[in-house]
């Protein structure tokens, strides 16, 4: 079978980083939440009126606000 990719050759610095990203402790649900409004509101069209704020309320009418940390 064919290769669909080309082998690339490592990357000290980009394998450094991955370890480093993988000895981070999970996110809290309050920062999941952040990082769903961002992306959410990252994605929005440029031509849209919503704000960061209507994206958060929208959120949090949908899945609820978590008020733990941990």
């Amino acid at each position: 079978m064919a290769r669909l990719f080309k082998p690339i050759e490592p990357d000290p610095e980009l394998d450094a980083l991955l370890k480093k990203v993988k000895d981070l402790p999970p996110m809290t649900p309050a920062q999941k939440r952040l990082q769903r409004i961002s992306f959410a509101y990252g994605n929005l069209p440029e031509e849209s009126n919503r704000t960061k704020e209507d994206v958060a309320r929208i959120h949090d009418e949908t899945y609820g606000v978590s008020t733990k940390d941990g």
